[in-house]
This record gives C-alpha cells, sequence and structure tokens, in this order.
C-alpha cells in the first residue's frame, strides 16, 4: 500500500488526530464486486480481508451503497492484538472494483470515549425501505450539515438538522448536538469541509470528506457515517479520521 494523492479525492475530517493512522490507495487486478439493492456483506467481508495483514481478523460493520460506490465501515484486529477502525470507499464500474481508498485509525477503547460508545457501535438499517425522494432528502440534510453549518458556519441551518437525540461515536466528543454547535465560535465563521463523494442507502449516509487545507496542520481525511431519523435529522455519527501528509 502506498501513501495516497487522491487526484482530486482529497479524504479528511472534524479534528486533527493524533492517533497512528494513515490514508492509502490500493492498485489491484479487477474484481467482480457487483452492488445490488442490499450489497452482500459476506461478499465484501470476503474481499477486504484478502487485504489485511496475515492473521489479522476484520468486523465489517457498516456497508452503504449506492450505484457504482460502496463505503464501508470495520474493525481489524491484528495478531499483536491492536485495533484499528478502518472505513473503505469503493467504485464499481461495469461489475468490477475500479478503485479503492483507505482510511484507518487507531481504535479507542469503549471505557475510554468521551461519549461511552464504540468506535464502531449503535445503529443503521440499510435495508430499510425508503422512497427516492426521502433518499434525497436525507443525502441534502447531510451535504448541508457540512458545507453550510460546518464550511460556511451556519449555525440555525446546522441546529435544525439535529433529531431528537445525537449519538455520537467521534471518541474525543460527547453525545449532543450542542458539543458540535460549540465548532462554530459564531455565526459565519466556519471551518474548510467539503464532500467529494456521498453515499445514501436505508437510514444510512456515509460521505468522504475533506476538512482544513493542503499544506496546513488542520488536513484530515474522513469518512463520515450518518444516521437520520423517519423525519430526515440527524440523530447518529461515526467517523474515521485520518490526517493527510502535508
Amino acid at each position: 500500500m502506498k501513501l495516497v494523492k487522491l487526484i482530486g479525492l482529497a479524504l479528511t475530517a472534524l479534528i486533527s488526530v493524533s492517533a497512528c493512522a494513515v490514508v492509502n490507495s490500493k492498485s489491484k487486478p479487477a474484481v467482480n464486486i457487483q452492488p445490488e439493492t442490499v450489497v452482500s456483506k459476506s461478499s465484501i467481508s470476503k474481499y477486504l480481508s484478502k487485504t489485511d495483514k496475515v492473521n489479522a481478523k476484520r468486523q465489517l460493520e457498516r456497508v452503504v451503497a449506492e450505484g457504482e460506490l460502496i463505503i464501508t465501515q470495520s474493525k481489524v484486529t491484528n495478531s499483536d492484538g491492536e485495533s484499528n477502525i478502518v472505513g473503505n470507499f469503493l467504485r464499481i464500474i461495469d461489475g468490477k472494483l475500479s478503485s479503492e481508498w483507505e482510511v484507518i485509525q487507531k481504535e479507542v477503547p469503549k471505557a475510554k470515549t468521551a461519549n461511552g460508545n464504540s468506535m464502531i457501535d449503535g445503529g443503521g438499517d440499510v435495508t430499510k425501505a425508503i422512497a427516492s425522494a426521502e433518499l434525497q432528502r436525507n443525502r441534502n440534510t447531510v451535504i448541508d450539515f457540512i458545507h453550510k453549518g460546518f464550511a460556511q458556519g451556519d449555525k440555525e441551518v446546522l441546529a435544525k438538522l439535529f433529531g431528537k437525540e445525537y449519538i455520537q461515536h467521534n471518541p474525543r466528543i460527547p453525545n449532543g448536538k450542542e458539543v458540535v454547535l460549540s465548532f462554530i465560535p459564531q455565526q459565519g465563521q466556519g471551518f474548510p469541509a467539503k464532500i467529494k463523494q456521498i453515499v445514501a442507502q436505508g437510514d444510512l449516509v456515509a460521505a468522504v470528506v475533506e476538512y482544513g487545507a493542503a499544506g496546513t496542520n488542520f488536513h484530515n481525511a474522513a469518512i463520515d457515517i450518518f444516521r437520520l431519523d423517519d423525519n430526515g435529522k440527524v440523530i447518529e455519527h461515526w467517523d474515521i479520521v485520518s490526517k493527510m501528509p502535508l
């Protein structure tokens, strides 16, 4: 695996990460992985496990697929007992794997997270039947959450996008919307945040996001996953964050 320079696809995330995390791009022979209405976890897991280190154990937790794009979230435990949370972004063209990117973040044990949740547990149901209009609504919610809320610093818009609860799986951030709103000190003061790819399926929306700017200390890669309620409001969030090479 080699350190990625994603040609026009810089991955990134909310906060600077001190944990050991890397962003990788993989080049492999084409592999048949045909996304369907519901992607088979077993088929995706079997493929991804082939890319892991010898004796590594992968727990594939979430697979979100739409069209030619697939975003996955896994826990990979190495033979030495070290665990990482891994996000993969796959592009499928004509039923074959065209490209793949990977974000890796060292796992923080549940007992040490700021919210009492693990980095990978929680809800989400990609088999949930959702009309195409509601799926687009969910996608637009996440786009507004990141672009209008974070990038433009519109606290009023951001506040309206949360549901009655907000369950957080970023290990450094407590549950609840108030902490997220505090990232924006006042109306109109945002920070660089740009969605590069977005996938919606069931009640989940997953995005490949660039936070910060190249050449600065705040330039991170992230795969963000959001769960939305029946009203299209954000109620749960996971992310896998990696600091981009300067």
